[in-house]
């Protein structure tokens, strides 16, 4: 059964990792062959924004889409890479396995919402960040 972050992160989650419960937003997407649930908050202050994404692409499938641009890490004991955004986001996200396909954790910081910030910058402490989520798999 896939994980459904607007319904399996329970807001007291959402508000130990320092964002609104009352922003919650969904925007699950179907394209093509693969399905998305996606749910996201924003944090205090809009300084930070909370994406979670639950799909039934395989982790294999991501490693190998995101090769340039991220690395091998682990998150609540389980394999995931850290991926940082390419574009002008300011995005780092992590995705692991699950049993359905996998998860991803995304933090954006609306401070770096340029080119040019590193890859560092993007993700430094995402592993940590990113717990929490997965440990309510």
């Amino acid at each position: 059964m896939a994980f459904d972050p607007c319904l399996d992160i329970p807001d007291e989650v959402v508000t130990s990792m320092g964002f609104r419960a009352d922003t919650e937003s969904s925007n699950d997407f179907a394209p093509d062959t693969y399905t998305f649930l996606v749910c996201g908050w924003l944090g205090e202050g809009r300084t930070y924004s909370l994406s979670v994404r639950s799909g039934n692409v395989t982790f294999a499938e991501q490693v190998e889409q995101a090769a340039a641009y991220s690395r091998p890490t682990t998150v609540a004991g389980r394999e995931a890479i850290a991926v940082a955004d390419t574009g002008s986001t300011g995005e780092c996200f992590i995705s692991a396995p699950t049993d359905y396909g996998i998860l991803n954790v995304s933090r954006i910081d609306n401070r770096i919402r340029e080119r040019g910030a590193s890859f560092e910058q993007r993700c430094d402490g995402i592993e940590e960040f990113a717990e929490p989520i997965f440990a309510l798999l």
